[in-house]
């Protein structure tokens, strides 16, 4: 849709990481409605973007409205990836293949309605390794867009490749600033604070606004007379953690002489925890902060909320192994509490898990009961070939079992299992379950996916 100056609109088309956030919102911003704003004359921006949607729920629910708006020579945004590879959602997950094959399709629709398609990587979470490097959290979902962009002859905005370049340039600290991550009490509307390393704050989506539009003019979607300067209201980055939360010696004087408990409410002492693990609590109002050590040497600390809870994560990822994290308050007269020590157990990696039954050979009914053992994991993932058929938890002992809730059509299925522990997923084992004829009840092949644009239909 063009407004009555003739300048195209800007449309966008992807999820909670790219959506219109109201100012009631605040500090959660999505980077697109920043756009306009580097961009001269402005476009008009019509964002569909939406918290939960996939790129299969959106084609499904919203592209029709989109595409049906769009006019010749409008600009539709296409981002997606973060929900599309949620394995441990079975409402959220889409497997890369289709994932590719959804931005392709879109992609293909936007051109012929004479819109100009881009389709965008996603974007890097504040994810860094223990050596300070940003770690790779897209799943190879990066590369499948790149290769929907090529099918379909749109350009590609690789927003990752932007970002991880951006925040590798700032580094953890710097990085965490950008996003909507807040300790305790500092935010008024996070009063218990708030830990997300993926979505960004007003100030983290306007830095990388700017970056996409220096990018869309690279690309020549938009001409280099069209890049704005950067506008004089540019919103401010929170306060540096380092500068709110000095550090303290783990060892002074004044160790033990605070008054005041601290309590660690989550993960309990010597659970497996991931590399990015998030610790939170509650403390002595009389204190005021909380500094972290591991293994004796600092690694962080965070302020205490006005009702005494706080929450803490590394800023970088915990080294794999066991450990002892230690935790010390301090008051506001600078006096500290007696340590309180934290056994944890790294894991950052998992094996593939293992499949004891059925057995290879052996035929199943039309309701198989498939079990196995996933050392580390919290729960397994099934697949048909490349169709989720389930999601199921791990025990403490590390075993597992699966019972579909609908019977399986006869013949080989030729299953894929992994196990995954928060954003850790292992590598798949394949095994093949055989079923016989369990009768005409049985569940039967799925239908083929629509092979049209929008689920089979052209839009109208």
């Amino acid at each position: 849709m063009t407004d009555t100056r003739g300048v195209p609109a800007l449309f966008v088309a992807g999820d909670s990481v790219t959506q219109q956030r109201a100012k009631d919102s605040e500090p959660l911003s999505g980077w697109p409605q920043h756009l306009p704003r580097f961009v001269a004359p402005e476009p008009p921006l019509f964002n569909y973007a939406q918290e939960g949607h996939n790129s299969s729920t959106f084609l499904r629910q919203r592209a029709a409205t989109l595409v049906n708006l769009m006019r010749p020579g409008d600009l539709c945004l296409i981002a997606f990836g973060h929900t599309d590879q949620q394995l441990g959602r079975d409402d959220w997950y889409v497997p890369p293949r289709e994932y590719r094959d959804n931005l392709r399709r879109f992609a293909t629709v936007v051109t012929e309605r004479g819109g100009v398609p881009v389709v965008v990587t996603p974007l890097c979470p504040a994810d860094f390794t223990e050596d300070g490097t940003v770690a790779d959290s897209a799943r190879g979902y990066s590369e499948h867009a790149r290769a929907a962009a090529v099918e379909s002859g749109a350009p590609l905005l690789d927003l990752h490749r932007l970002t991880t370049q951006l925040w590798q340039e700032l580094g953890p600290e710097e990085t965490r600033r950008h996003f909507r991550w807040y300790d305790a009490g500092v935010h008024p509307v996070l009063p218990a604070g708030k830990i997300d390393s993926l979505h960004l704050n007003r100030a983290g989506a306007w830095r990388v606004a700017q970056r996409v539009a220096a990018e869309l003019v690279r690309l020549e979607v938009l001409s280099e007379d069209a890049l704005r300067a950067v506008p004089p209201d540019a919103p401010e980055l929170p306060a540096h953690p380092r500068r709110t939360a000095d550090a303290f010696p783990l060892h002074a004087d004044l160790t033990g002489t605070a008054p005041g408990r601290i309590k660690v409410r989550g993960p309990c002492a010597g659970r497996h925890i991931v590399p990015a693990q998030k610790f939170a609590g509650v403390a002595d109002r009389a204190l005021t902060r909380i500094g972290f050590y591991l293994d004796g040497s600092r690694v962080g600390a965070t302020r205490i909320g006005p009702k005494g809870q706080w929450i803490w994560r590394r800023t970088t990822y915990w080294p794999p192994g066991e450990h002892v994290l230690t935790l010390v308050g301090q008051g506001a007269d600078g006096a500290l509490t007696a340590p309180v020590d934290h056994p944890v157990h790294v894991v950052d990696a998992l094996e593939a898990p293992r499949v004891t039954m059925p057995r290879p050979g052996r035929l199943s009914g039309g309701h198989p009961f498939i079990r196995g053992r996933a050392p580390h994991a919290s729960a397994v993932v099934l697949f048909d070939g490349e169709r989720r058929i389930g999601r199921t938890p791990v025990h403490a002992d590390g075993s597992w079992s699966f019972l579909g809730e609908e019977p399986w059509h006869a013949g080989e299925h030729h299953l894929n299992v992994v196990a995954v522990f928060g954003p850790l997923v292992s590598p798949a084992t394949a095994h093949t379950v055989s079923v016989h004829d369990p009768g005409p009840a049985a569940l039967r092949p799925q239908p083929a996916r629509p092979t049209g644009p929008l689920n089979g239909q052209a839009p109208s």
